[in-house]
């Protein structure tokens, strides 16, 4: 079992900060900061398997370290913590903050998120470079580390002394050099660029400008690519700033960390003084849906969405047809249009040739999402989208700015949809229209079932029924001018196809009390025979979605 080797936890009222080294090191790395830290966080360290405290711990793939970190080390921190992480470490943590609601922050230090070069990020290590160093490594583990140690500290102005304090605090990984071989081919594998994407906490990039194995232009390339991302650059550091310019080092972590503490606690303060209230009838679904999780999910599911999104596509494109958009659209004029949950922009493509008079802003809580519709824009040589990022329930404009909003298989993910619903309204111009479709209770039965024969936790979202959406509806202003609901079943040969399918569209389990990192390789067997025991007669599984569609309309108002 992995352990955390928490040497300095300080005072546990303060924020806590869990540190993760690179490879080849261990915690020990942090001896010369933990104290000044202590100051001012609850530090946590945690050892790589095989190195280090968890040298006798051997996790061969990525996947492993992460499912033994959320069942092991998570349970043993607080419920919220800062993360922090050096080079392996720095792309680990990237890659364990993306999986989890707990992380408030995440600060990289001299870490790449994809460690060797190729196409899409250029700003990596050679890949001959790396392929020798692994091949001298099998060969001469000692000697290779050994040149290891001397590129993190080339080009630092206190080179020699780094390299001393390094050696001194290695942990007894350069001794124990079979214990850090998986590693090393981790860092060949990772590439945390979705990651990045998906992220809405704080991400702060602490670089050396004179890194020997992180370029320096990498800093240019985040900056370029992450806009809301801080990046830090250390003008006389190699790959260990924190060794190197200590001093510095330490003054811009603790007041990067408390601005964000003091940050938080200003918008608490506020939220508290407005004394905000919320209705929650009618959404049984509704604290329990984990939005950073479904705006992540969504997010890896851009690239490849349109190609396998056949419900989505088929439920919008009746939407569309219940409104009778074309002859609704030129009555109009020039119909100002919101596409709610607007994904890769699919149908506000769509709507802009039916109508090219017409003004459409995508909204999407998915950051990938709205970059890929931004790239199918592009190579379909069309104007650039209007695109906003925002979550559906904290809408950015002003009453009555749309003649119609669309939402196809969005408003299933508002925590309250009745208000929702009453705030869309608002927004909503006299006899303009509502039209959305969302998933109702009694949708994926096979994933329910097989999730039965794993335990009692939950293993598919809560979806409303038809009983308490009618009720929203009715509570609204609006009118009702359609309701339909249609069951839609969907068929597959595999379970590894009916798995991707869902998956891929970002329908995965979003629960807040979903049990955490990954459901291991036991319980995926009896997971995915368990669904196997469902095939129809005709032998394929079947996958099922109960839709409603509604369509409402705002009436102009007469005054008397």
């Amino acid at each position: 079992m992995m352990r955390l080797n928490n040497k300095t936890p300080g005072n546990k009222s303060k924020p806590a900060l869990l540190l993760l080294h690179g490879w080849a090191s261990s915690s020990q790395i942090w001896s010369g900061i933990t104290e000044s830290l202590a100051e001012h966080f609850c530090i946590y360290m945690l050892d790589l398997p095989g190195h280090g405290f968890n040298a006798d711990i051997q996790c061969a793939t990525v996947d492993q370290f992460c499912e033994s970190f959320h069942h092991d080390v998570a349970p043993l921190l607080p419920a919220e913590y800062f993360l922090l992480g050096w080079s392996l470490g720095g792309t680990l943590a990237s890659l364990l903050a993306s999986q989890t609601s707990r992380v408030k922050a995440l600060i990289t230090v001299a870490s790449n998120p994809v460690f060797i070069a190729k196409e899409q990020w250029v700003e990596g290590m050679s890949p001959a470079v790396f392929s020798q160093f692994q091949q001298d490594f099998h060969v001469n583990a000692q000697s290779a580390l050994q040149r290891f140690v001397m590129l993190q500290t080339r080009g630092s102005a206190t080179a020699r002394a780094d390299m001393r304090w390094i050696k001194s605090h290695s942990g007894g990984s350069l001794s124990v050099p079979s214990s850090v071989s998986s590693a090393l081919q981790w860092l060949a594998e990772l590439d945390v660029l979705s990651c990045y994407r998906d992220l809405d906490i704080p991400v702060m990039h602490y670089l050396g400008m004179h890194d020997a194995l992180v370029p320096a232009a990498l800093a240019g390339q985040l900056a370029d690519s992450f806009s809301a991302h801080k990046v830090r650059r250390f003008s006389h550091s190699g790959h260990v700033p924190f060794i190197s310019e200590r001093s510095l080092w330490l003054k811009c972590i603790v007041s990067d960390l408390q601005s964000l503490v003091e940050k938080e606690s200003d918008e608490a303060g506020l939220l508290r003084s407005r004394a905000i209230t919320v209705d929650s009838h009618a959404t049984n679904s509704a604290e329990i849906i984990d939005k950073r999780s479904v705006a992540r999910a969504f997010s890896r599911a851009a690239t490849v969405y349109d190609s396998i999104a056949r419900l989505q596509k088929n439920v919008g494109e009746g939407l569309l047809k219940l409104i009778n958009y074309g002859q609704r659209s030129s009555s109009v004029g020039n119909p100002s249009i919101l596409d709610l949950g607007s994904g890769t922009g699919y149908f506000s493509r769509q709507i802009k040739c039916e109508q090219d008079k017409s003004s459409v802003i995508e909204l999407d809580f998915s950051a990938g999402m709205l970059d890929e519709s931004r790239r199918v824009s592009c190579l379909l040589k069309l104007i650039e989208p209007a695109l906003v990022q925002a979550d559906f329930e904290r809408l950015p404009f002003k009453a009555k700015s749309f003649d119609l909003i669309f939402a196809n298989l969005s408003l299933q993910w508002c925590s309250d949809l009745a208000s929702a619903i009453q705030a869309l309204h608002a927004l909503v111009r006299d006899n303009g229209v509502l039209a959305f479709t969302t998933v109702l209770d009694g949708s994926l039965q096979a994933f329910r079932r097989a999730g039965v024969a794993l335990d009692d936790g939950p293993h598919v979202n809560n979806f409303c029924n038809e009983e308490q959406l009618l009720q929203c509806v009715q509570q609204s202003l609006f009118g009702l001018v359609e309701w339909k609901v249609v069951d839609h079943i969907e068929t597959f040969d595999t379970v590894k196809e009916m798995l991707v399918s869902v998956k891929g569209i970002g329908a995965g389990n979003h629960r807040r009390d979903r049990s955490p990192g990954l459901m291991g390789r036991d319980r995926y067997k009896k997971f995915c025979e368990a669904l196997e025991s469902t095939r129809n007669a005709s032998g394929q599984l079947e996958l099922n979605y109960r839709i409603l569609s509604v369509v409402l309309h705002r009436e102009a108002r007469v005054d008397c």
